[in-house]
């Protein structure tokens, strides 16, 4: 009965992660830039993942009135793997009111980022998805469609990020869930949410820059963390106390590292210029709605389970749910603590 049970919690966990969860991030997004040069030529900006499969290359969709009358300059960005391309395009007629997208995104689940500058400076900014893959230039950028995408941003980065996703349900088994009670859950959660917050505001508006090598390779070991502190609380009955201050002190100080986190896939797409508060604060708030959102389902999955594997100190499940948590941040920590190697820039 408790092997089945163990079973089931640890497929259940395992379903809450993609399945490329080794990388522990998904692909960068793509990135297409259209910069207005004069009344008919725009200059254009191509970026794509090296790291996806020859047959499911995202590739940019431009109005029918527009020709390329040369050939794309290439470059080679090793450090972001990625491949740039560069071009001119000349347009019979103004983009405002035609359409434009990315094709292929339903081939490799990631966004793409349209970025239009028009000769009086403003840019016009969106996120396109699998969903949408295509959108109509608008005459001037909506604040609250902006916010709309950041804030689904920041929400299926939390969801899709296993290892953001393995922390918050490390923090659910280290404060005994809903079996007792929300107060030491909200106190840990508020703590995680504050750090990262701070760093996310900070790193995004260029106050505080860090290698985003060494934040994930912090990341990783905040999970091994966790799950070390899960299988500390043996025999107690929730992590309130000493102990609980203790463990949301130590929660704060990781939420830095995730901001950190948070703030490198935030840069990967750039805010827009005229509307750069909006879409931080967006982002935030779909961080937020992730992270309640895999703590609902957890609790769920919990309550579905026999009370005897979950109220008296859960340890089957706790334990279960410990070792995973932990093994996954161990092997990522191996992994990034790897890549640390002399002559890599930890600063900047």
């Amino acid at each position: 009965m408790i092997g089945r049970a163990l079973a089931l919690l640890a497929l259940v966990l395992a379903a809450m992660l993609p399945w490329n969860a080794a990388e522990a991030h998904p692909l960068a997004p793509a990135v297409l830039e259209l910069r207005a040069v004069d009344a008919m030529h725009h200059d254009v900006r191509w970026q794509r993942s090296l790291l996806q499969a020859s047959n499911a290359r995202p590739e940019p969709v431009l109005p029918a009135g527009c020709e390329a009358p040369g050939p794309a300059r290439s470059q080679l960005m090793e450090a972001q793997r990625a491949l740039e391309l560069r071009w001119q395009v000349r347009c019979a007629a103004p983009l405002v009111g035609q359409e434009l997208g990315v094709r292929g995104l339903a081939n490799n689940g990631i966004n793409a980022l349209v970025v239009i500058r028009d000769l009086e400076g403003r840019t016009t900014q969106a996120l396109l998805d699998a969903e949408s893959p295509t959108m109509v230039v608008p005459a001037a950028p909506s604040v609250w469609a902006v916010m709309a995408q950041y804030g689904g941003l920041g929400f299926t980065h939390l969801v899709f990020g296993p290892d953001h996703l393995a922390f918050v349900v490390g923090l659910f088994f280290l404060v005994n869930g809903f079996a007792f009670g929300l107060r030491p859950l909200l106190i840990m959660t508020a703590a995680f949410t504050v750090g990262h917050s701070v760093t996310l505001a900070l790193s995004v508006l260029g106050i505080v820059r860090l290698s985003p090598a060494l934040a994930e390779a912090g990341i990783a070991l905040s999970i091994v963390w966790v799950g070390w502190r899960v299988l500390q609380q043996r025999g107690q009955s929730s992590a309130t106390g000493t102990r609980g201050q203790r463990a949301a002190v130590a929660t704060f100080a990781f939420g830095l590292l995730h901001g950190l986190g948070f703030a490198g896939a935030l840069r990967a797409l750039g805010l827009p210029e005229t509307a750069m508060i909006p879409a931080l604060a967006a982002f935030n708030i779909g961080i937020e709605l992730g992270q309640l959102a895999a703590i609902g389902m957890l609790a769920l999955v919990l309550h579905a389970l026999p009370r005897a594997l979950f109220l008296d100190q859960r340890r089957p499940v706790t334990v279960a749910a410990a070792y995973l948590v932990g093994s996954l941040g161990a092997f990522w920590s191996m992994d990034r603590l790897l890549q640390l190697v002399p002559g890599v820039p930890l600063i900047g």
